[in-house]
C-alpha cells in the first residue's frame, strides 16, 4: 500500500483465540479515536507474555475504561455486534496473501522485509533498497 514519498504503509492488526479476540477490541477503539487503536496495539504489544484468553478480556476493558476519548458501553457493543469483523477478515486475508505471519513484516519497494526490530535497522533496509533502485536506473552506478 504505497503512501507519500514512497513509504509503506504499516498495517498491525492481532488475531487470538480468546472470548473477545484483541484485534476486534482495538479496531472497535480505533472506530472512535484513530489513537486508541495504537494505544491498544501497544499495550497488547508490551503485555503479551502476561495475557491469556481468560485474562485478556477483562485487562482490555480496564484500558478501555482508562481512555478518555472512549465510551465504554459503545465500545463493548462494537464488540458484542462484531462490528469491526468485516475490517479484520479484510486484514486476515491480506496477511495470508502477502505472507505476513510475525511482526515487523515491512514491505519497501514491494519487497517483504522481517526482522526489522529497530529505527536504525529499518533506515539501513530503506537506504539500501534507494541504492539498490538507483543503481538499476541508473547505468552509471
Amino acid at each position: 500500500m504505497p503512501v507519500a514519498d514512497g513509504w509503506e504503509q504499516a498495517v498491525c492488526r492481532f488475531s487470538c483465540k480468546a472470548p473477545e479476540p484483541p484485534g476486534e477490541q482495538a479496531a472497535c477503539a480505533g472506530y472512535q479515536a484513530p489513537a486508541e487503536f495504537w494505544r491498544f496495539h501497544d499495550f497488547l504489544m508490551a503485555n503479551q507474555s502476561d495475557l491469556t484468553p481468560d485474562s485478556l478480556g477483562e485487562r482490555l476493558r480496564l484500558l478501555a475504561s482508562q481512555g478518555a476519548a472512549l465510551d465504554g458501553k459503545r465500545l463493548q457493543d462494537c464488540v458484542d455486534n462484531h462490528e469491526a469483523d468485516a475490517v479484520l477478515l479484510r486484514d486476515e486475508q491480506l496477511a495470508r496473501l502477502y505472507r505476513v505471519d510475525s511482526t515487523p513484516t515491512v514491505f519497501i519497494d514491494g519487497v517483504r522485509s522481517q526482522g526489522l526490530h529497530s529505527a536504525e535497522e529499518l533506515g539501513w533496509a530503506i537506504r539500501r533498497a534507494a541504492l539498490e533502485r538507483k543503481r538499476k536506473t541508473d547505468p552509471v552506478c
